[in-house]
């Protein structure tokens, strides 16, 4: 990989061989693209991607063009459906597919103050979650009339954006439940203060299949 904040890019430490190369504009309204001789391609036209071929010298003068996405943006809110959520670090993921099934994740955008915009849409049919960093709300998908959590897939409502950016896809996020407790070593009286210690939470069976 490579990166570039000047438009100008190299990408190193290529043995000879076939390539393909694309472009991840994170935060930006410009449209991710495969590298095409005629330009570039959205990575839905997958099929038009070109190979570079690398054969004992390095290959220069591999340009894209990239066009202008659109954006799906709104206001997170509490449960109350007027109180944007200010108190939370949320991230917002865009999808294509089955909400319950086989999906491709396609942008992100974050917020912290409850409204957010996701940039660098093609036209197609999306559905939005939120997922929210410690605080005590529910992660959810976008659902028309607000916003369901995620095991309840099938109520997650598609946002269509058809030449135009889309405004006011809002979010109310219920609040959720907690599990606490004290992690001790193993005298279970001395707390673990010398270590930073991940917890996490499953559903399923912790011998198989879990999530």
């Amino acid at each position: 990989e490579g990166y570039t904040s000047d438009g100008v890019y190299t990408v190193y430490g290529l043995p000879s061989g076939t390539y393909y190369v694309r472009t991840w504009n994170d935060q930006t309204n410009y449209l991710d693209e495969w590298w095409g001789s005629a330009g570039s391609v959205p990575l839905s036209d997958c099929g038009a991607a070109e190979p570079i071929v690398i054969s004992g010298a390095s290959v220069s003068g591999k340009d894209f063009q990239l066009d202008t996405g659109y954006t799906i943006s709104g206001t997170i809110y509490q449960a109350d459906g007027v109180t944007p959520i200010a108190d939370a670090d949320i991230w917002i993921g865009v999808y294509q597919g089955d909400p319950c099934g086989s999906n491709t994740y396609v942008a992100e955008g974050y917020t912290s103050d409850g409204v957010y915009t996701v940039k660098g849409l093609p036209s197609g049919t999306y559905y939005v979650c939120a997922r929210v960093y410690q605080a005590n709300y529910l992660d959810e998908w976008w659902a028309g009339s607000g916003s369901v959590p995620l095991a309840d897939c099938n109520a997650a409502g598609s946002i269509t954006i058809s030449g135009a950016s889309v405004t006011g896809k809002d979010f109310q996020l219920d609040t959720g439940y907690s599990i606490s407790g004290t992690i001790y070593q193993a005298d279970g009286v001395t707390p673990i203060t010398d270590a930073d210690i991940y917890i996490g939470v499953y559903q399923g069976d912790p011998c198989g299949d879990y999530y």
